[in-house]
């Protein structure tokens, strides 16, 4: 009968449990020669390590390590990755987790990231670093919190490092070594908020005047718990659901980043920065009538009103219910939360042509670009047709094609109208229709024309011809 003795393989790393005992020892001597005899492999018995039992005598380990000829060690190394010997649920077992993290974000610049690539950084690197600890142990509740903390400030970086906090001025060195000189020189001119400067302070929440009192708080119990907690439960399940579809669609993560920030208002518009306390001129650099808001950007703007109607869409934003961006988005967003396939084309479409309205809103403001709506329907729909086809093939197995390049139209120069067209043929029936129509930057119809051809029907050779 052989000796009872467990063991842990993984690759070409094994751990052996085992008794001290003559018989032991030499059975496990002779199964380890047996099978370097018959693999071809060798032991390597300068990376073995013997860990005994602290009761064990120190004599008696000695004289096992050099019977075994392996290196007697105090503390057991680690095996993949992992501490072999836990003290329990303490806290300081698992805080190589914590250490990890920080080395690995400290070869990272996320100042030369953007937000999109950090969270990729996040989800494919990060947060694969404790699956095999996670799957082996349960991890304190505190060291997640301390990763979570780390993970959000590496997802959320802030241009303090550029900012002197005691004088309150740019890192002018700095900041010519990181950027371009002409981005260095832009930023340098910027002057920075002195909003934020002083210390917080606790404020009452429910309270007018912002102090605690009694009497706010006797209020606030009595108040019809059943139904303001509904509300707030119903919101809160509304907002989460529009968080998970914005990361469904199928579109870049820029995009997809991009919608977030929109959907939290902190996109750099200018009537943000100003209110941020930084010297710039409010008004919209494609209209020049109006306060540049994310809402007028995207939907009160006449540009905007030209580009979303001369869109696949067709929508008259003049009309939308909505008073805002924001609100306009998470509606789309619960509409379309099952996200099946018209759902996930029409949310393709809103999202591209959000993002090229904010391209080329920058083109205009940096590069000095005369606005141009028709260039920014063609440009969306180039993109459109390439997400749909780049993400379509990500979710449905590869088929033999011929490649064919797509025509990129693009117009400079001022506009007047803005025509669309579209046709339809049937073969049996050898008829084709057309209908185009014409709108001006306002968005009323200016005029609409329909047509239908009768094709002529084909000669049939005779049997003399054949």
């Amino acid at each position: 009968m052989g000796v009872p003795f467990t063991q842990l393989f993984f690759a070409d790393d094994s751990i052996f449990f085992f008794k001290q005992d003559n018989h032991s020892l030499s059975s496990i001597k002779d199964i380890l020669a047996w099978y370097c005899s018959i693999s071809g492999q060798v032991l390597n018995l300068t990376k073995s390590d013997l860990y005994c039992s602290p009761n064990m005598p120190k004599e008696d380990q000695q004289n096992l390590a050099s019977y075994l000829q392996v290196n007697l060690v105090q503390s057991p190394s680690k095996y993949l990755g992992l501490n072999f010997k836990l003290k329990g649920k303490c806290i300081s077992d698992f805080q190589f987790l914590v250490d990890k993290l920080k080395a690995k974000l400290q070869g990272w610049k996320a100042k030369l990231l953007s937000q999109a690539e950090r969270t990729t950084l996040i989800s494919s690197v990060l947060q694969t670093l404790p699956f095999y600890t996670m799957a082996c142990f349960k991890v304190p509740e505190s060291i997640c919190n301390k990763m979570d903390e780390n993970y959000k400030s590496f997802l959320v970086w802030y241009s303090g490092e550029l900012i002197d906090c005691s004088s309150h001025t740019w890192e002018a060195g700095l900041v010519r070594a990181v950027y371009s000189p002409q981005v260095s020189s832009e930023i340098l001119r910027t002057p920075i908020s002195k909003v934020g400067v002083s210390p917080d302070i606790l404020v009452g929440k429910h309270s007018s005047s912002g102090n605690y009192n009694v009497k706010c708080a006797y209020n606030l119990l009595h108040r019809d718990s059943s139904s303001f907690n509904d509300f707030h439960s119903r919101q809160h399940n509304d907002h989460t659901t529009s968080w998970n579809v914005v990361w469904k669609v199928g579109v870049p993560l820029k995009v997809c980043n991009f919608v977030w920030r929109l959907l939290h208002d902190s996109l750099p518009t200018k009537l943000n920065l100003k209110s941020r306390g930084i010297p710039v001129d409010s008004s919209c650099p494609l209209c020049n009538e109006g306060d540049e808001s994310t809402s007028h950007l995207f939907l009160g703007c006449n540009f905007a009103r030209a580009v979303w109607h001369g869109s696949a869409l067709a929508i008259h934003t003049s009309a939308l219910p909505h008073s805002s961006i924001q609100s306009w988005i998470r509606a789309l967003l619960f509409k379309h939360k099952h996200l099946d396939q018209n759902s996930m084309q029409c949310l393709q479409a809103i999202f591209t042509t959000l993002w090229t309205i904010w391209i080329h809103r920058n083109l205009v403001i940096h590069e000095g670009k005369h606005p141009n709506p028709i260039e920014v329907v063609l440009t969306s729909q180039s993109l459109l047709c390439r997400y749909k086809d780049v993400f379509s093939s990500c979710s449905n197995p590869p088929q033999s094609r011929a490649n064919q390049a797509r025509p990129q139209q693009c117009f400079q120069g001022p506009w007047q109208l803005l025509i669309k067209v579209a046709g339809v043929r049937k073969k049996r029936a050898r008829r084709c229709g057309f209908a185009y129509g014409a709108i001006n930057l306002q968005g009323p119809v200016l005029f609409q024309v329909s047509l239908l051809v009768h094709l002529p029907q084909p000669s049939v050779p005779s049997r003399k011809q054949r």
